[in-house]
């Protein structure tokens, strides 16, 4: 496939992402319904992950964490196409559908110290929910990322005493992290 078919693909994606006011999710659906078959979906989608546009950002990171629950994606092909571009979300409805997405962290992955990293640093969003997703998102990466249990212990710790019933909620259904030798 040629970058120039990808391009294409991407210039269609975004046209019909840019369409998106943040809240029709429908609009979002209707642009993968209609793109999904055309060469370099995919990479396209990734490549607008973190457009200068915030809501290209959100909409294009929500038809990722879509796909991934759809089963369209796999979390291994994410992990590797999202990691390099994490610092450049701007748009917190990115970050949050991101850290959802990590939810179905199944295994150890390259990325799973960057992707930690990148949960750690929104324990203490301004945003409860994507407080909220950052705690559960370090905590179940630190299920296979050793490294991160003692961060993980912490902020869910922390997070089941935040002012935010969401936040509260979403810790106590945070897995509770094993720490070495036993102790959670």
């Amino acid at each position: 496939m040629s970058d120039q078919t990808t391009a294409h693909t991407k210039a269609r994606l975004r046209a019909a992402i840019s369409e998106f006011d943040g809240k029709a999710m429908s609009l979002l659906c209707e642009a993968k319904v209609q793109l999904r078959d055309a060469p370099g979906f995919w990479d396209a989608l990734y490549d607008l992950v973190d457009d200068d546009e915030p809501l290209i950002q959100a909409g294009s990171t929500w038809l990722v964490q879509q796909s991934l629950k759809c089963g369209d994606l796999i979390l291994a092909d994410i992990a590797t196409a999202i990691s390099p571009r994490l610092g450049r979300l701007t748009h917190w409805g990115a970050v949050l559908h991101i850290l959802q997405a990590l939810d179905a962290y199944d295994r150890p992955l390259p990325e799973g110290p960057k992707l930690a990293r990148f949960a750690q640093s929104y324990i203490t969003h301004a945003r409860p929910f994507v407080r909220a997703w950052a705690v559960n998102a370090l905590c179940v990466l630190a299920i296979h990322h050793p490294e991160f249990r003692a961060a993980a212990e912490t902020a869910r710790n922390d997070a089941l005493n935040d002012t935010a019933a969401s936040v509260r909620a979403r810790a106590r259904k945070a897995p509770v992290v094993e720490m070495a030798g036993g102790a959670s």
